[in-house]
């Protein structure tokens, strides 16, 4: 049951209203990675650190990945190429760096029409 899965390296602390924002700390957990029907990953303006956890690769009904303005670090993970279905990812403004993304992906994802890496040290 996907419904209960913990999320020990995540913390939530709800942000003054009005705007009721929530921030997110921590690393990414390699659970995300079983919630194979996922279509939107956004966890983008958040204080998330570490590195991506190869798990991601489970989220093949993935349509968009945002994870622009984090603290996230490291190498893209080589999992990424079996996100076939990826439509839009965005880098930009991360720790990101290393292999370019044209090894991940074996030059390009057909179905990759948007991606914005600018900010952050990986290349195509």
């Amino acid at each position: 049951n996907h419904s209960s899965l913990p999320l020990p390296s995540l913390s939530l602390a709800p942000r003054a209203p009005p705007f009721f924002r929530v921030d997110i700390s921590g690393s990414i957990p390699c659970e995300l990675g079983s919630l194979v029907r996922l279509k939107r990953l956004w966890l983008m303006h958040t204080s998330l650190s570490g590195h991506l956890p190869p798990e991601l690769g489970g989220l093949r009904q993935c349509l968009y990945i945002c994870l622009n303005n984090t603290a996230i670090s490291g190498p893209l993970p080589g999992s990424f190429s079996q996100l076939a279905n990826l439509r839009e990812l965005y880098l930009h403004d991360t720790e990101l760096e290393g292999r370019g993304l044209g090894i991940v992906w074996g030059y390009r994802s057909a179905a990759l029409n948007s991606l914005n890496r600018s900010g952050c040290a990986i290349t195509v």
